[in-house]
């Protein structure tokens, strides 16, 4: 069951590679088309009715990297937390890729400031949370082994009464080939 698991996530890691390069062409328009959003706009012009932006986690599954654009499909601001990748030329490629349509990339170190003015600015933020946080994360179980998942979501929440929203980007296939349900 693991190695089935660990395959299939490999497969998805694969085909996320792939749509990240298609996301490198397309603008706002062209990824909406590729979207079904479902009733989630609504849902989030309620929550930004509220005036503290909104916490936006996800996971490493579904295509995380098209779930960046969620809220500039809806119209609004928006930054996401990302830890810049060990090679500088494949980070700033990456990080190009990301901001194409207006999303903030705050860099992991440092980020606090910066991601409590994208909350008080009525923003989205973005935080991937199965990131390992070492002795700072909260230890869980995951596939039976122990996991320090990210907390800072959780903090930021507290200190802002910004609300959570999980949501992930999955793939499923329609007329047109693949798609992506929020």
């Amino acid at each position: 069951e693991l190695d089935a698991f660990v395959r299939r996530n490999f497969q998805s890691y694969g085909m996320t590679f792939a749509e990240f390069a298609k996301l490198s062409r397309m603008d706002l328009k062209e990824i909406a088309e590729y979207t079904d959003l479902g009733d989630f706009p609504d849902f989030m012009r309620e929550v930004f009715a509220g005036g503290k932006g909104y916490i936006g986690v996800t996971a490493h599954y579904g295509n995380w990297e098209w779930c960046n654009t969620v809220a500039r499909l809806i119209g609004f601001e928006g930054g996401s937390i990302a830890r810049p990748l060990d090679n500088a030329r494949v980070n700033e490629y990456v990080r190009r890729i990301r901001e194409r349509n207006g999303l903030r990339i705050l860099d992991k170190q440092g980020a606090i400031r910066k991601a409590l003015g994208e909350l008080r600015a009525n923003h989205a933020l973005g935080v991937l949370i199965d990131q390992d946080a070492g002795r700072g994360g909260l230890m869980s179980p995951f596939l039976g082994k122990p996991a320090s998942p990210l907390t800072i979501p959780v903090a930021f929440a507290i200190r802002t009464g910004s609300p959570l929203v999980p949501a992930s980007l999955r793939r499923h296939t329609g007329a047109w080939g693949t798609r992506f349900r929020l």
